[in-house]
Order: C-alpha cells, then structure tokens, then sequence
C-alpha cells in the first residue's frame, strides 16, 4: 500500500518555513553562507561547473590587523567592518558564485571560471575595492585592506576540493608573509616549492 500525502502551504507559511531555511546556511552578522553551507554546496558547484566545460576558482579572503580594530575601536567597530567587508564582496560577485564567512574575519568564495587568469583579475578586482572602500562604524571612518589566497582548478584538470581550500589558504599565508593587501596565486607557490625539491634531490645526487 502507497499513502500520498500533499500538503499545500500557504503564503504566510511557505514565507516562515524560509525564513527557518535561510536562519541554518547564513551567518548571523554578514548575512552570508555559513562555513557548514559553504563546505556543503562546493562540491556540487565544481561538478557543475565540469559539466560546463568550466573550471573553478577558490579565494581566500582575510581581513588584514582585524585585531587591530577590535583593540582599537571595539567590537562593534569590529562588526561594522565585517559587515561592510560582506557587502563589498556582494557587490562583487555573480549568482553563481558561493560566497561565505569561512570563519572569524576570514571569507571563501568559490566561482566559475574560464581561466587562471580570470580568477586572478576578480582577486584583484576584490582586494582594490576593499582597499578603497570607507567603513563608517558610529563616528568612525575606518579603511581597511585584505590579503587574498587563489587557487584554480581547470575543466582538464579537476582538483579536489580539499586540495583546492588547502593551496588556497597557503597562498594566503604567503600573502600575509609578504606584506598582506596582495594576491597571491597557489600554483607559482606550488611551482617554487616543485623547483627546489629537485634542486634538493640534484644536490643530493
């Protein structure tokens, strides 16, 4: 025996039960994905994009001397930056891309791309608008700027999603390293470290 059962809500009711749906995938301050949504519809993404031909892009996005406001102006002025940083990041990406909180004052977002290029020019294009946008927190103009990590992975060359977080967050600590307000692409970190294992191995020959 089969039992059916339909149940058709109402407006009132199809408006809560989403509301319910969308208080478990975004965080609470920036109004962005959650880490768990993140994690749970990237690898979803990267099939798609594969199905398209496409690659995908992950950038690892982290607010530079975040506790340098905290200390400073307070965790309101805190907030505010966060806030204002999510917005920009908004403002700078398409439907299809994932954008998220990752965690704390770091942000993940994954997208589409055609080429390493193009997911490096949207980096760079996102670290500028940051770096020129004034935060308003009370009476407060802050500026503040951001260290980004850019790992690719291509329609010929899938990566896993592990991989793809991993190389993306080393290529964010380099940035960091170096000065941070940069971009910094994982595969020439990739590449350097490929080049001195074999200096290493000739050397040891």
């Amino acid at each position: 025996t089969v039992v059916l059962k339909f149940v058709a809500l109402d407006p009132c009711d199809e408006r809560f039960q989403r509301e319910m749906y969308e208080r478990t995938v975004r965080d609470n301050l920036t109004g962005l994905y959650n880490r768990a949504y993140l994690l749970e519809q990237i690898g979803p993404l990267c099939e798609r994009n594969q199905m398209r031909g496409l690659g995908t892009a992950v950038l690892m996005i982290d607010v530079d001397h975040f506790k340098r406001i905290n200390d400073a102006y307070g965790h309101d002025a805190g907030d505010a930056a966060l806030r204002e940083v999510a917005k920009t990041l908004r403002d700078s990406t398409r439907s299809e891309d994932l954008v998220a909180r990752y965690g704390g004052e770091e942000f993940l977002i994954a997208l589409p791309i055609s080429s390493k290029e193009q997911a490096i020019e949207r980096a760079e294009r996102i670290r500028s608008l940051l770096a020129e946008r004034c935060i308003r927190a009370d009476r407060l103009e802050l500026q503040v700027t951001a260290s980004i990590g850019v790992s690719c992975s291509t329609a010929g060359r899938p990566r896993t999603i592990n991989s793809l977080i991993t190389t993306a967050d080393l290529a964010l600590y380099e940035a960091k390293r170096a000065g941070r307000n940069l971009v910094v692409d994982a595969s020439k970190l990739l590449a350097e470290g490929q080049r001195r294992t074999e200096c290493c191995d000739a050397l040891a020959i």
